[in-house]
């Protein structure tokens, strides 16, 4: 029987999801275009369609967050972290290659604002080696 991954929380700026929703739709484009079919492709287009779905509600105009600093909470599983992860560095290099120069600095400071928040809210290193 497998057991449910678990959930965290993470946290973004409504200004951050377009940019995060971009990078998972041409991440997912790309690797299904040039990826051959195999299962671990398959498990990471899975992994970024679950993700794709967490979030999609947020994107609306409509969502309205009352969290502190515009932080919209984010339930999603430490595997869609790290195919959102690969996603980055993928969409990283397609957009140093097409777009201008400010508007990907633009994009990878939303990106980068985001996967931050996570890393500082991970545990130490000497808390994880408490744990083992």
């Amino acid at each position: 029987m497998n057991q449910p991954e678990p959930i965290m929380t993470v946290y973004a700026q409504p200004c951050e999801l377009p940019a995060v929703d971009a990078a998972v739709v041409s991440y997912l484009s790309l690797i299904e275009a040039t990826v051959p079919d195999t299962a671990v492709r398959a498990h990471v287009m899975s992994k970024l369609r679950s993700l794709q779905q967490r979030y999609q509600a947020l994107l609306q105009p409509t969502h309205n967050s009352r969290q502190p600093a515009n932080l919209i909470p984010l339930r999603v599983t430490a595997y869609e972290l790290m195919a959102f992860g690969t996603a980055v560095l993928g969409y990283r290099r397609m957009l140093e290659v097409a777009v201008p120069p400010e508007e990907y600095m633009e994009v990878m400071a939303h990106l980068h604002r985001f996967q931050q928040r996570y890393v500082d809210a991970l545990p130490s290193s000497s808390t994880l080696h408490d744990l083992v």
